[in-house]
């Protein structure tokens, strides 16, 4: 044992006395001709020798997204304008008698012209100091291959694709180590006089490789990959002046795998979260990650009472509890039975009241609803006995309406809002599954707005950051009851103020925008105060109808992109404030596994 330690020290000792440079080197390292064996792979290196006489931002955009194992290396240095002058009025006369000579074939006298034409549109600049400075700009390529073969297919490619820019890529012959040494991060050009250009500071501007768009902030979340430009896109929705989002997109499109990816990643990062399911197809993954599914149907006894007064707690708002309570649970009513009018509303609002004020509930205008517990507030079996007793005295304008509140009282529906509110939220995720209520039913519509208008009381009168997700959004869009998507338009208008964000999904544009009161569209509203829009492939009147009410533009090759194939599932038109791009969903595959596994080709989630 003593021996094996005492070898291995000496080792070391012997490999420290390495250079750094020596201890990081290839096995390999051979310099042919025209080419370079580094460890079991090959390299060439380009020298970039002619430019176009003219270039613009982004000329080169598709050259730095070319396939293969390409990197790009400027050696930039200032110069003397001075020097400059005197080179470009020697060629100015150069050229103008090429010209004069007459012996340039038509190609030939056509580029000496536009060669001339640009040397005197520099001259100018520079005589008259506009350029913003001069530079001497050396451009080099760096190809890299597993074999010989890859090697001379890559750099055939390149040079083509930078030809037809106008730019000549030459291979500097016995001089491969020199132009390999000149891309390695040691501010070195050792074949400079392969590659000097001069240029002024705007031209150099228009070979910067970051002139796509792109979208990738110092921290956030990955959304996915910029199907152009294959870079990775993150967004931070925190430094946005809203953080509202919106996912639309077909049914089988991705649609619901996304949401999931986005809860699941702000999940990571602490923050909490609050969840809609109507279709209960967030359950099992919700309890995978440790949050509390909260069931609302028949069959349990969670409840959310509606007559519990939940209100918005912004100490600067000018209001009353009460009365903000008493216009939203209205909501909830007409919701319960559409047909009610403006005369029952009225009446209900006033019984509502009544309600509230007598014994032993004692809650007026003037309460401090703070200091209530939930058992302290009338349930529906006590609106529904005022009721009644109104009717036996002679006032039956809410009849009708009687007959439907008493399902929810003692008929089918009595076990999901009749009794006080009885949920417990102390959890970083919490997710309402209310798939049972019988998806797009009126009972689940007035579920989901109930338990909606619940998680908003929390929202604002707790601090820290918190996400919510609203899924099949077109529900609150109803056009008799249009305030119902006022309440979640008031939501995406002022969610930021408490620190909150909120994500709204549908595959439902039609009905998401159906929600108007004659001056607004409530549905066009929320997709307008979302910041972040996810458009998923849609119906071609789909993406009509968010071009013609909700003022969202699409180019001929968005549309393109957003025709539904079987290719296109999971990818889309990323809006991030004033950028978009073709993004593509990519969940990891931990990911993948905790939202029950990557869907079949033609699957989608």
């Amino acid at each position: 044992m003593w021996s094996f330690q005492k070898k291995r020290k000496k080792e070391e000792a012997t490999f420290q006395r390495f250079s750094v440079a020596d201890q990081i080197a290839p096995a390999i390292f051979e310099e042919e001709r025209d080419y370079i064996q580094v460890g079991d792979g090959y390299e060439r290196i380009l020298c970039i020798t002619d430019y176009p006489s003219s270039s613009y931002m982004g000329f080169l955009s598709k050259l730095y997204r070319l396939e293969g194992n390409i990197s790009f290396t400027y050696h930039v240095e200032p110069t003397s304008s001075t020097d400059m002058i005197k080179d470009f009025s020697n060629s100015i006369e150069e050229l103008e008698a090429r010209l004069i000579s007459g012996k340039l074939n038509p190609e030939m006298r056509k580029r000496a012209e536009q060669e001339l034409e640009s040397a005197n549109n520099m001259l100018e600049d520079l005589v008259a100091n506009d350029t913003g400075g001069m530079l001497l700009v050396h451009f080099l390529i760096r190809l890299h291959a597993e074999s010989l073969e890859q090697l001379r297919k890559l750099t055939d490619k390149v040079t083509n694709a930078f030809s037809a820019r106008n730019l000549f890529a030459y291979v500097p012959s016995s001089r491969m180590q020199d132009a390999f040494e000149s891309c390695l991060p040691m501010v070195e050009n050792k074949i400079g006089e392969y590659t000097r250009r001069n240029m002024d500071t705007k031209a150099f501007s228009t070979f910067f490789p970051f002139d796509e768009t792109e979208l990738f902030t110092k921290r956030g979340i990955a959304m996915g990959r910029n199907i152009k430009t294959k870079s990775l896109i993150v967004v931070n929705k925190w430094e946005l002046q809203n953080r509202n989002g919106i996912i639309l997109g077909q049914s089988g499109y991705g649609k619901t795998k996304l949401k999931q990816m986005l809860l699941m990643r702000d999940f990571m990062e602490g923050i909490r979260i609050f969840n809609m399911d109507p279709e209960g197809e967030d359950s099992e993954f919700v309890q995978k990650l440790g949050g509390q599914v909260i069931e609302l149907s028949n069959t349990t006894d969670t409840r959310v009472n509606p007559l519990h007064v939940f209100y918005e707690r912004d100490t600067k708002k000018k209001g009353n509890p009460l009365l903000e309570h008493l216009e939203r649970v209205k909501v909830f009513f007409k919701i319960m039975r559409p047909s009610m009018t403006i005369d029952e509303l009225a009446v209900l609002d006033a019984y509502l009241v009544e309600l509230y004020e007598s014994e032993p509930f004692r809650m007026t205008f003037d309460t401090d609803f703070e200091q209530k517990e939930p058992e302290d507030f009338p349930v529906l079996a006590d609106l529904y006995a005022l009721l009644m007793k109104k009717i036996e005295e002679g006032d039956d304008t809410l009849k009708l309406f009687s007959y439907v509140l008493k399902q929810y009282v003692s008929g089918a529906n009595n076990r999901i809002f009749n009794g006080p509110t009885n949920v417990d939220l102390r959890n970083q995720l919490i997710s309402f599954d209310i798939s049972k209520l019988g998806v797009g039913s009126a009972l689940q519509s007035c579920a989901m707005f109930n338990a909606t208008s619940f998680l908003w009381d929390e929202i604002t009168r707790t601090a820290g950051r918190k996400t919510l997700f609203l899924d099949e959004l077109h529900v609150f869009a109803d056009p008799s009851n249009p305030q119902s998507m006022e309440f979640i338009y008031q939501i995406w208008k002022r969610i930021r103020k408490y620190d909150g964000s909120v994500w709204g999904a549908t595959q439902q544009v039609e009905e998401l925008l159906r929600a108007s009161d004659g001056k607004k569209n409530y549905g066009g509203a929320v997709i307008e105060n979302s910041l972040m829009k996810m458009f998923l492939p849609l119906a071609e009147k789909s993406i009509h109808d968010l071009m013609t009410q909700a003022q969202i533009k699409f180019s001929d090759s968005e549309r393109k992109i957003l025709k539904p194939r079987k290719k296109n599932k999971g990818q889309g038109i990323f809006i991030y404030a004033d950028k978009r791009v073709h993004l593509l969903v990519e969940p990891t595959e931990v990911e993948w596994e905790l939202m029950g596994g990557k869907p079949k080709e033609e699957e989608a989630g």
